[in-house]
């Protein structure tokens, strides 16, 4: 007899007849979609962790830093591209996947970094393997608090938004103190940056670092500093009539700098906060005038002043510029802001599927993908965004092994063999972390599969493996209140979206086809044990009172 997936759910289970009276005919439904979730989550984490324990492999064997790429760049350690783009990941995804290797290796690396690459008091400048030294003779203060700053805005502050405070969080605040000596503006810095917009570049890494380092430490030093940047900016409107803005990376980051801090004085000094907002508005206006194309998508590079595009490919970072038009629309109402967002993510799936983002390079996916993932959590009810991250993921995923089919000797983990696989590592983990709605297991194992799905309030939890396993998942609080203070959850570049969050006090009921239990909050943090067969399946049920 053909078996219907309600069957089929019935038979994977040890449950029997309890199962059958502890569910409902419309949980059946919500399970067979969380089943379908562990399987790409569990894709998505295995591919993470094998990219990770390829780059590792490289690992130079006397100073344990990893290269900068396996082709011109295999003799460094580059700190804007190594430490930024790439070693955090490779730590995010062992913190979540392999905790003995994060324990071990991965905080070596970082107390080598810290030993051998620290040259202006703290700050950090790039080693070179063959050397056994810096890889620059003489010292390029430039060169230095350029890479200071992609470090901790691209690597150390997303690893403590989703671990806490730790020793990267350590080694991010002494970067930011040591910083602070050498400059508080970045003004004409000199030397060759990507995109020459190096000014703003380093001024929006900094404005987004304080911003959340001031909430994280509530250090009024933080936030005295990234006010002085955007007095600067905005009440001088420098930048209404730029002949040059990037709206994609390397020069963007100013825009998200800008709204994080309007973000914050609007809690923490309203006055200012509407001394900012005419200048703020006006240049936001400006870049959706003549910075958009007919989908709402973002040229690379716009001149202010005269309208005119200077770049006309579109920028796949455009989900960090929106970031900062919905963090506006979620303070003041700005409603238009939010339509605008919402024009471009329903022409995605028509009009952007197997796009050539950043020429076809796995890290313009990434990028891309990311932004769409940010927003499909914050407007769920845009399904046909769902079905494109769906459609889009794979094709990143299938560029793994790029690297490898030139050079087998770098393991099949390997991207592209370059800084950049760190971004795919980041976005394949959360779109993982998508959906398990943050469910994790702490031992995670790759026969075992988590998936869940979020309906009408309810979690529905799922576990399946292929061997006889004894663990606990754990579920999350909202990190961006538990762990950053901010006072409301906006969006913002390399996060790790809120799915499904407990609060610790609070009582929840979980079923799991034996049992109704009721547990606080602070015991599903911590973890809920359970025990499976091979070939079996668990479910569960999940709300609060």
């Amino acid at each position: 007899m053909l078996k219907t997936p309600f069957t089929i759910l019935l038979a994977a289970s040890t449950f029997s007849t309890v199962f059958s009276q502890k569910f409902t005919k419309s949980d059946f439904q919500n399970f067979r979609i969380a089943d379908s979730n562990a399987i790409v989550a569990h894709e998505a984490f295995e591919r993470s962790i094998q990219c990770t324990y390829a780059w590792l492999a490289q690992a130079d064997p006397k100073s344990g830093l990893i290269p900068e790429n396996m082709q011109a760049g295999r003799d460094n350690w580059i700190i804007h591209n190594s430490a930024a783009d790439n070693f955090p990941f490779l730590a995010l995804a062992s913190y979540i996947l392999d905790k003995k290797l994060y324990n071990s290796k991965i905080k070596a690396i970082l107390e080598q970094e810290i030993k051998l690459c620290s040259r202006l008091g703290k700050l950090p400048d790039s080693y070179s393997f063959s050397k056994g030294g810096f890889m620059r003779e003489y010292i390029d203060t430039a060169q230095i608090i350029f890479g200071a700053a992609e470090y901790m805005k691209d690597g150390l502050v997303p690893l403590t938004e989703y671990t806490g405070y730790t020793h990267f969080t350590k080694r991010m605040i002494d970067l930011i103190n040591e910083l602070q000596k050498h400059m508080v503006i970045a003004q004409n810095i000199k030397g060759y940056f990507y995109g020459n917009s190096v000014d703003m570049e380093i001024n929006g890494d900094l404005l987004q670092i304080l911003c959340r380092l001031y909430w994280l430490t509530k250090n009024e030093r933080y936030l005295k500093w990234a006010i002085r940047i955007g007095d600067y900016y905005l009440l001088d409107n420098r930048l209404l009539n730029a002949e040059k803005i990037r709206l994609r990376d390397h020069g963007s980051e100013i825009i998200g700098g800008l709204s994080e801090l309007y973000l914050t004085v609007h809690f923490k000094n309203k006055a200012l906060k509407e001394k900012y907002k005419p200048a703020l508005n006006a240049f936001l206006d400006k870049i959706l005038a003549v910075g958009i194309n007919q989908h709402g998508m973002f040229y690379n590079e716009v001149n202010l002043k005269t309208g005119e595009i200077i770049d006309n490919n579109i920028a796949d970072t455009w989900g960090y510029i929106y970031n900062a038009y919905y963090t506006l629309y979620l303070i003041d109402g700005k409603n238009e802001y939010r339509y605008a967002i919402l024009k471009a993510l329903s022409n995605l799936p028509n009009n952007y599927n197997n796009f050539n983002w950043e020429n076809g390079s796995s890290d313009g996916y990434a990028d891309a993908i990311e932004g769409a993932i940010n927003f499909y959590q914050r407007e769920p009810q845009l399904v046909q965004l769902k079905s494109w991250i769906d459609s889009e993921i794979k094709i990143m995923w299938n560029m793994q092994g790029k690297a490898n089919k030139q050079n087998p000797s770098l393991g099949k983990g390997m991207i592209e063999g370059w800084h950049g696989d760190g971004n795919f590592i980041r976005t394949s983990i959360m779109y993982g972390l998508m959906n398990t709605s943050n469910a994790t297991l702490p031992d995670w194992n790759s026969n075992v599969k988590l998936g869940a799905t979020l309906s009408n309030g309810t979690l529905f939890v799922t576990i399946s493996s292929d061997i006889a396993y004894q663990s606990k998942f754990c579920l999350s609080e909202n990190k961006a209140s538990s762990i950053l203070n901010f006072p409301i959850d906006y969006p913002r570049i390399n996060q790790f979206p809120n799915w499904f969050s407990v609060e610790t006090n609070k009582v929840y009921i979980l079923i799991d086809g034996k049992n109704i239990q009721k547990l606080k909050g602070k015991d599903l943090v911590k973890g809920y044990n359970f025990r499976i067969n091979p070939n079996q399946k668990l479910y569960f049920k999940i709300y609060s009172q």
